[in-house]
């Protein structure tokens, strides 16, 4: 197969998803939430099929081989491109209520100057992972291992996910700091993401 056409079948395939998605909420009468319009689902769409076949040949060992599996890597869970984007998309989305539902612009409070204290174990963790970012760009850079900064990438996200189980967010009285926290998260995602080509999705 050409490479081409491994592309495209990823997108399809994704974009398959989404109709599935869709077909299962109206089985159950209700609406799919976080429902998007055609184009974005198309852009979504071919972002999240490229970006599966990009990162699964970056994220291993360049000597080493892998098993071509599309369900693998198109899979939600587990050490994805699309776990990836769909846990930063997660983040936008709570920080895109919180400004919206809870009056908190993440901006406006950096320019205020305010700060992050870090105490749950959980918020520590996420906090020291991310002053990891240069130290993990510059071994990449001096072996010449992307794997190592697709595994980096996927640890921060893992971390996210136990930080948000663990810590409310929105209508909390720790809500400013730990936007501020998320927000210093997705910079660092997104810097990441583009340092190895798979894209960003806000919204998926």
């Amino acid at each position: 197969m050409l490479l081409v056409d491994l592309l495209d079948e990823a997108v399809t395939r994704m974009e398959r998803s989404f109709s599935e998605k869709d077909e299962e909420a109206a089985a159950k009468g209700m609406e799919a939430k976080g429902k998007l319009s055609l184009g974005e689902r198309a852009g979504a769409a071919k972002v999240l099929g490229y970006a599966a076949i990009k990162y699964a040949d970056l994220k291993g060992n360049r000597e080493s081989n892998y098993v071509f599996t599309y369900d693998r890597m198109l899979d939600k869970k587990g050490n994805t491109a699309v776990y990836l984007l769909y846990a930063s998309s997660r983040m936008c989305s709570i920080l895109r209520d919180g400004k919206e539902k809870h009056g908190v612009d993440v901006d406006a409070l950096l320019a205020e100057g305010a700060t992050v204290q870090l105490v749950h174990e959980t918020e520590l963790a996420l906090g020291k992972a991310m002053l990891r970012f240069q130290e993990v760009v510059e071994r990449c850079l001096d072996n010449l291992l992307p794997s190592a900064l697709c595994e980096y990438l996927y640890d921060l996200c893992n971390l996210f996910t136990k930080f948000y189980v663990a810590c409310k967010v929105l209508g909390s009285p720790e809500m400013n700091q730990r936007l501020l926290l998320l927000a210093a998260l997705v910079n660092v995602l997104r810097t990441g993401y583009g340092l190895i080509g798979i894209g960003f999705l806000e919204k998926i």
